[in-house]
């Protein structure tokens, strides 16, 4: 996996996988995978310790956490059978291949929801993070606009657009014990708490930074970051310093 690049041949992966996925919507009304379920584990990803957790347990990590939200989505028609049939064909093929991608960048999805996901990343390979959660938002941002709404609108929907916050820190990962009934992986600190208050200051369309995030970045990166202005409402621990919040303002050039 190239964390500098997207490659035509990933995108050509992409559309391909996209439109399979399509075709089985638009045959049989069901996509190729629940909302939100990973795909088949794959040789070339590395699970995570944070899979193995048990329920009730929780473990200390430095990871990046990435929450991705649909602006509204609860506004989308939905006020008969027809229409809720169109919009869960759509939200499935769009969460069926966001999921894929996330994996594809060593991330994890911790949940998810209609409008919504969150999923967490480790460093690894010499590639930290928050590099790897930020290449894989300008992946979804990419895939999104030349594979995944094209399909969409086959099956008359509205194309989803989605907006997203990012921050890097240290946080607990946990499995509530909930006597089995759901399995999500809570992310407890304030590292996520800032990862998904910065949403409300994003537009769709927009990537959103945390302060922690940007640091952990490399300083090629770090470039193409501009600060929010305004006060975010957030300060450093034990100081009345600001914590800044900011837009990664690049977008990825296909490479072919």
């Amino acid at each position: 996996m190239d964390f500098n690049c997207l490659t035509a041949a990933q995108l050509d992966g992409i559309k391909y996988r996209v439109s399979r996925a399509s075709e089985k919507v638009e045959g049989n009304g069901t996509s190729s995978s629940p909302t939100g379920q990973s795909s088949p584990s794959r040789s070339d990803i590395t699970v995570p310790e944070n899979a193995t957790l048990l329920f009730g347990a929780g473990r200390l990590r430095s990871v990046a956490i990435l929450f991705l939200d649909i602006p509204g989505f609860s506004g989308r028609p939905s006020s008969d059978a027809k229409a809720q049939g169109r919009l869960m064909r759509a939200i499935n093929l769009f969460f069926s291949e966001v999921v894929r991608i996330i994996e594809e960048y060593g991330g994890t999805v911790a949940k998810n929801a209609a409008d919504g996901l969150v999923a967490f990343f480790d460093n690894a390979d010499g590639v930290s993070a928050t590099q790897r959660a930020v290449a894989c938002a300008l992946t979804l941002s990419h895939a999104n606009t030349e594979a995944i709404s094209p399909s969409v609108l086959k099956l008359q929907v509205e194309p989803f657009t989605f907006r997203i916050g990012i921050d890097y820190g240290t946080m607990t990962l946990a499995r509530p014990d909930t006597s089995q009934r759901f399995t999500p992986m809570l992310a407890i600190g304030a590292t996520a708490a800032a990862a998904q208050q910065m949403l409300t200051s994003a537009k769709a369309g927009e990537i959103l930074l945390g302060n922690q995030a940007f640091f952990d970045l490399p300083l090629s990166w770090q470039t193409n970051c501009v600060a929010v202005e305004g006060e975010t409402g957030w300060v450093w621990n034990g100081t009345e310093y600001p914590y800044h919040f900011y837009r990664y303002t690049c977008r990825w050039r296909v490479q072919r």
